[in-house]
C-alpha cells in the first residue's frame, strides 16, 4: 500500500536538501573538491558522521545486532575505534600534506604516477562496491513507502542519487550532509524515546534502562526455542560470517577497525578543514556524532526483537506442521506483520517446496526491518514511520554523495587533469567536474 504520507516527506527532504546545494554550490576549485578549507571542525564532524553512516548504519546495524546479539559486537566496535586511529594516525598529516586528493598523497609519496593510477582505480572499486550498498538501502526505505519488493524500491535509488548530485562540489555536500545528519539522527531517536515512554524505561533514558527489556528477549529465546535452546545475549553462538568463536569476534574487529581507514569519501574530508588541530578535532566531533546512533543500535535490536518474539514466533509456533498458507493467514492478523510481507521482509520460505511449515527455521524476519518497522510494532503512528524512513533515506543519500564526489575528483583531478590535460583552467576543471558528477 502507498504511504501518502511517506511520500509528502521524501519528497519535502529531497525539495530540502536540493535547495541547500544549489545555495551552496561551488565555483572554484578549492571550493569543488575542499569547500574553501574553511569547514569548521564541529560542521565537519557532523558532515563525517552523516558520510559514514550509510543507509546500511541507520538500516541494518540494528538488524545485525537483533540478528547476531553479543556477536554483532564488531560491527560497533571495530568502526567506532577506527576513528580512534584516524585521529591519530591519518587526518592530521592528510591535512598538513594540504592537497585535493588521496591519490595527489599517493603520487608524491611514491614519486610515480602509477601509484596514482593505482589509487584512482582503488577509489572507484571500494566507492562502487560501497555505492551498491547505500542503493539497496533506499530500495528499503522505498518498499515502505511505496508499498512495493524491496529490488522495486531499488530502481528508484539511482534516480534519487543522480537529481541529488548533480549540483555537486564539497561545499554543497558539506552542507547538506550537515542536514542530514541532523535529520537522520533526530528520526532515530525519536522512536526509541517514543516507546520508552509507553514501556516505562527512564533512568533516565531508554539507552540506560532498557535491560529489563534483555531479560525478556532472553527468557523468549529459551521459551520459543529460537537458537536451539540459547539465549540472545549469550556470546559466541552465532558467529559472524562462516565462522564463530572469540578469535574470529576478534579479528573481525580489527579488520573492520583497519578496513575503515582506507574508504576515500571519508579521508578527503579530512581535507576540508583550515589546519591540523581542526582534523583532530573533527574526528572526535565525528566519533561523538556517530557514537550517538551506535548507542542507539542495540536498544532497537532489544525493543524490536521483544515484539516480533510476541507477535510473530509465539503465534508460529503452535502452528507447526500446518499448511505453509493457513500459517501466514494467522500470522497477518498482526497489523504490522500484514504490512511488511507485502515487502518481501517478512514472511515464511518454504525450505524443502512441501508446503509444510517448519517451525522455527522457516520463520523469515529480514534484519532490515528493525529500524524501520519500530514504528509500526509499537503502533506510533505514519508521521513517525515517514520520519524514519526518511531519516534511512538521508543516511543513504549522504554517503552516497560523499562516494561519488569521491569519484569525481578522481577522474577529473587525478585522471583529466593530471593525466590527460594539465593545461586545463580552473573553470574547465570544474565544468568537467560537474559533467562528471552526472
Amino acid at each position: 500500500m502507498i504511504d501518502i504520507i511517506g511520500i509528502g516527506f521524501v519528497v519535502a527532504t529531497l525539495l530540502v536538501y536540493i535547495g541547500i546545494a544549489v545555495k551552496m554550490r561551488a565555483e572554484t576549485v578549492e571550493e569543488f573538491y575542499v569547500a574553501g578549507r574553511r569547514v569548521s571542525a564541529i560542521r565537519n564532524g557532523m558532515a563525517t558522521a552523516a558520510d559514514w553512516m550509510s543507509g546500511a548504519s541507520f538500516v541494518s546495524m540494528a538488524g545485525a545486532v537483533a540478528l547476531l546479539g553479543y556477536d554483532a559486537g564488531p560491527f560497533l566496535l571495530g568502526w567506532s575505534l577506527s576513528y580512534v586511529l584516524l585521529a591519530m594516525l591519518i587526518a592530521p598529516f592528510l591535512r598538513k600534506y594540504g592537497k585535493y586528493t588521496i591519490p595527489d598523497f599517493f603520487e608524491d609519496r611514491y614519486y610515480s604516477k602509477i601509484a596514482r593510477l593505482v589509487a584512482v582505480v582503488m577509489t572507484y572499486v571500494v566507492s562502487l562496491t560501497y555505492l551498491t550498498g547505500q542503493l539497496a538501502a533506499v530500495g528499503v526505505v522505498m518498499s515502505r513507502v511505496f508499498g512495493v519488493e524491496k529490488s522495486i524500491g531499488a530502481l528508484i535509488a539511482p534516480l534519487l542519487v543522480l537529481l541529488y548530485s548533480s549540483f555537486g562540489g564539497m561545499k554543497s555536500i558539506t552542507w547538506t550532509q550537515v542536514a542530514q545528519y541532523i535529520v537522520l539522527i533526530t528520526a532515530y531517536w525519536i522512536p526509541i524515546i517514543l516507546v520508552g515512554a509507553m514501556l516505562g524505561l527512564w533512568n533516565p533514558i531508554p539507552h540506560v534502562a532498557y535491560g529489563s527489556v534483555v531479560g525478556e528477549v532472553d527468557k523468549l529465546y529459551k521459551q520459543l526455542n529460537v537458537l536451539e535452546g540459547h539465549t540472545w545475549t549469550e556470546p559466541f553462538v552465532r558467529g559472524i560470517g562462516k565462522g564463530s568463536g572469540e578469535l574470529n569476534w576478534l579479528l573481525t574487529t580489527a579488520g573492520l577497525m583497519f578496513g575503515t581507514l582506507g574508504l576515500p569519501h571519508i579521508l578527503m574530508r579530512f581535507y576540508t578543514v583550515p589546519d591540523v588541530r581542526q582534523a583532530r578535532m573533527s574526528v572526535a566531533w565525528s566519533l561523538l556524532f556517530i557514537g550517538l546512533l551506535y548507542l542507539t543500535a542495540p536498544v532497537y535490536a532489544a525493543l524490536a526483537s521483544y515484539k516480533i518474539l510476541q507477535d510473530l514466533y509465539a503465534a508460529a509456533m503452535p502452528l507447526n506442521g500446518q499448511p505453509i498458507e493457513v500459517v501466514k493467514e494467522a500470522l497477518m492478523k498482526e497489523a504490522w506483520v500484514r504490512k511488511w510481507m507485502v515487502t518481501g521482509l517478512v514472511g515464511i520460505k518454504d525450505l524443502n517446496n512441501d508446503g509444510v511449515f517448519q517451525y522455527p527455521k522457516e520463520l523469515f524476519v529480514h534484519k532490515d526491518i528493525i529500524v524501520l518497522g519500530l514504528p509500526d510494532m509499537y503502533g506510533l503512528g505514519a508521521l513517525v514511520a515517514a520520519f524514519v524512513a526518511v531519516g534511512g533515506l538521508s543516511a543513504a543519500l549522504s554517503t552516497a554523495d560523499g562516494l561519488i564526489l569521491a569519484m569525481t575528483t578522481a577522474a577529473t583531478h587525478d585522471f583529466y587533469k593530471t593525466l590527460i590535460k594539465p593545461e586545463a583552467t580552473e573553470k574547465e576543471e570544474v565544468r568537467v567536474a560537474r559533467i562528471a558528477m552526472v
